[in-house]
């Protein structure tokens, strides 16, 4: 699975504090486990780190798409403590022709 980032915010010392990719899911896995069959493991791999999954949970979005969130802890640079908020979401190809799947995300 590849995630072209759609859309990033950092904070003022440019660690990234809001991302937003997109790509498929790895194939096999359905929504429920990205975070943990996918997501995890590439923190895994790209920090060399342990990441834990603190909390999980399936959403429904306001127009009723159905969504994943997960709550990660693991180690930037080895050293700094990290909180990922991971939101998942399944937008299908160009048969989905619902277009308010985007705009029905709501960030706070």
């Amino acid at each position: 699975m590849s995630i072209k980032v759609a859309f990033r915010t950092y904070a003022p010392a440019r660690l990234p504090i809001m991302e937003i990719g997109v790509g498929d899911a790895p194939a096999g896995v359905v929504l429920a486990d990205v975070d943990v069959k996918y997501y995890k493991g590439l923190l895994e791999k790209s920090q060399g780190t342990d990441a834990k999954i603190k909390e999980k949970k399936q959403l429904t979005l306001a127009d009723g798409t159905p969504a994943g969130m997960a709550l990660i802890s693991w180690k930037f640079q080895k050293r700094f403590s990290m909180l990922t908020k991971w939101v998942f979401v399944a937008v299908h190809d160009s048969y989905d022709d619902n277009p308010e799947v985007p705009q029905s995300l709501k960030f706070k």
